[in-house]
């Protein structure tokens, strides 16, 4: 299940091409408004009606659900190349979510209205952000089935995977895998050293590891 979340995950940050949206790519290429976020702000405030597309030419960004009572679960982490703003130009309802950037991020726009205006950009607007919604559905079933269906190491092990950077590392703390997973720190810190015990992570403070054996899991 790691891999095929993983592809889920690539496939969703490579929708966008030159081949499969011509029209659209070459608007996003020349037209768009290019905008930079430091680390820490907030790119789509939740519950923010906007009116542009957006699509995360580089950094990384994670998308934060904060409840009536203030409580903050981190659904995902976005790549460069994943669609910001799709849902709301198919139903035109606010942002469910908070897109924060975690590191330097640039964002290009484009306006709902410069899309619409034209037919043909129209079209392919709506068919990729459908197959956006598509993928984001498939990654929050998925994720929704490993929250009910695997114990919290597994689903630990689960979320550093798809977090880890070409060398099997994740900088992350005890408390932001914590609002990833929806539990309290203190599991979060018993399960990463009964892990570590069982020589399945290397952790380390704001950093875990994944042993080699994981990843052909």
């Amino acid at each position: 299940m790691q891999h095929e979340n993983r592809a889920e995950l690539e496939h969703f940050t490579s929708m966008l091409s030159e081949q499969n949206y011509p029209h659209l790519y070459q608007a996003f290429m020349k037209n768009a408004v290019a905008k930079r976020f430091e680390a820490g702000e907030i790119i789509v405030f939740q519950e923010e009606t906007t009116q542009r597309l957006g699509y995360l030419a580089s950094g990384d960004a994670e998308v934060h659900i904060t409840s009536f009572e203030g409580d903050t679960i981190i659904a995902e982490r976005f790549s460069p190349g994943s669609l910001l703003n799709g849902p709301r130009y198919i139903d035109g309802k606010a942002s469910p979510v908070d897109v924060i950037a975690i590191q330097p991020c640039t964002v290009l726009f484009l306006p709902y209205r410069m899309l619409r205006s034209d037919p043909v950009l129209d079209a392919e607007t709506m068919r990729l952000v459908a197959h956006s919604a598509a993928a984001l559905f498939r990654l929050a079933e998925k994720a929704y089935r490993a929250a009910m269906l695997l114990p919290l190491k597994e689903r630990i092990i689960h979320r550093l995977f798809l977090l880890k950077d070409e060398n099997n590392n994740v900088d992350i703390t005890a408390e932001k895998l914590a609002h990833y997973l929806g539990v309290s720190k203190y599991k979060i810190h018993r399960s990463l050293n009964e892990l570590e015990k069982g020589k399945r992570i290397v952790n380390t403070y704001g950093s875990v590891t994944l042993v080699e054996s994981e990843l052909n899991e």
